[in-house]
């Protein structure tokens, strides 16, 4: 599904970038893609910038890369690369090829990851764990791609997981998905929520500082209380702060 961009939105867009267009001039297509297309259509100061891009093989991709700005390699094996571009005072902005994950087993370094670029956008963003983060806008013409109804999830502030395996894949998930909707005031979709009860104990296997992460961003909530008592709800907050479950 495409829609057009409503206005509020179209700031001054990552289109501009020097590098976004030489992308563009050598037949790649770009797009913004997940919480920078979220924090966008709520109308919210974007603070990280993801950028997808296909069309274009990885060497060439550095290779045009190199020239307008630094490049960071840290995520290459997983088709993501840091840029921090000539003049740009922001944090690294991430630039990843489509790729597709496939859990091999329980820890969250457990996947196989592939990535192509000639893989359509929509199968990048299948890999995505909530429809409002499986957005991407196409820095061509401004048109929001939204191939699993994100974006009316978003305007009816509901968090729906995209697909039945998003919390086995990686348990944190559930964590995000509640300090998401405390954040942005989300409803937990019904099916959603029962999957949170059902995986619950897979949090166990996560590594202690990402739970810290996800826990450091629901303190940022208006009422972080509602995230906890939704963890305590579907069975997460006793993995998590035993003391406080039991209180």
């Amino acid at each position: 599904v495409s829609h057009a961009m409503p206005s509020r939105v179209m700031t001054p867009s990552p289109a501009s970038f020097p590098f976004v267009r030489a992308l563009q001039q050598r037949g790649a297509r770009v797009y913004t893609v997940g919480g920078t297309v979220r924090d966008e259509l709520l109308g919210h100061p974007r603070k990280d910038l993801d950028i997808l891009v296909t069309g274009l093989p990885q060497p060439d991709l550095l290779r045009c890369l190199r020239r307008y700005g630094r490049v960071q390699l840290t995520g290459r094996a997983f088709g993501v690369i840091k840029l921090l571009p000539h003049g740009w005072d922001g944090p690294p902005i991430d630039v990843a090829l489509p790729r597709t994950e496939i859990s091999t087993g329980i820890g969250h370094r457990d996947f196989e990851v592939t990535f192509d670029h000639t893989l359509p956008v929509e199968t990048d963003l299948g890999r995505r764990d909530f429809t409002i983060n499986a957005m991407a806008i196409d820095l061509a013409d401004g048109h929001l791609l939204d191939p699993f109804g994100g974006y009316e999830d978003l305007q009816q502030r509901r968090l729906r997981q995209v697909s039945m395996v998003a919390f086995p894949e990686d348990p944190l998930r559930m964590l995000r998905g509640i300090q998401l909707a405390a954040r942005f005031a989300l409803q937990i979709e019904l099916a959603t929520r029962e999957s949170m009860h059902t995986h619950a104990a897979a949090i166990t296997t996560v590594a202690p500082e990402r739970i810290a992460e996800e826990l450091r961003k629901l303190l940022q909530a208006w009422a972080p209380s509602q995230g906890f008592a939704v963890m305590y709800e579907v069975g997460l907050l006793i993995h998590i702060l035993p003391e406080l479950a039991r209180l």
